[in-house]
């Protein structure tokens, strides 16, 4: 068996979703596929001749088990499964560090033509999703307002530094006009 930090590096993106799903419970090859379809069926044509494939590999891997209710197979973490999910959270700053950096490096490769084209076009973008989307369905829990607000208020110091460097720049892009 893989170390989970091995697994863990070596899980491909859809290893990683159906890892993800499994977190919330034991789930059926055909609504873990359906779910992913629907959720990324306009960006990512996931066929049931994926899915099995990579289910069954991570049973041979002993990520997940599985086990038949109803003649049905259903698949879900194994304890070593669940320890690579939590490697892989923790991990996650590590790799948001080196896709910021990697971003980074990209645009000091870039001329400024294609710079501001670039940011153009990241300016153009709108995420599908809202925040408030992300938090809702984690703080149900009326516990854990008081994290929830705290989260919320982290966010908000985040995006005012970003405001004031942004208002740096400008002002020093407008020196040198």
């Amino acid at each position: 068996m893989k170390s989970k930090a091995s697994a863990t590096k070596s899980a491909s993106p859809l290893q990683f979703l159906i890892l993800l799903l499994l977190t919330n419970g034991p789930k059926y090859g055909y609504e873990i596929l359906t779910r992913i379809q629907n959720d990324l069926g306009a960006h990512w044509d996931i066929k049931s001749g994926t899915i099995y494939p990579t289910l069954r590999s991570l049973e041979r891997q002993k990520i997940v088990a599985t086990k038949t209710i109803d003649e049905k197979d259903f698949y879900e973490l194994t304890e070593y499964g669940n320890g690579i999910v939590h490697d892989f959270v923790s991990r996650f700053r590590d790799e948001l560090d080196f896709t910021s950096t990697y971003f980074q490096v990209m645009l000091q490769y870039m001329s400024p033509a294609v710079q501001l084209k670039f940011i153009e076009g990241m300016l153009e973008y709108k995420p599908k999703f809202e925040m408030g989307d992300i938090l809702d369905p984690i703080f149900k829990d009326p516990l854990l307002s008081e994290k929830k607000i705290k989260l919320i208020e982290q966010m908000l110091n985040q995006a005012e530094e970003n405001i004031i460097l942004l208002k740096k720049q400008k002002e020093r892009i407008e020196k040198r006009m």
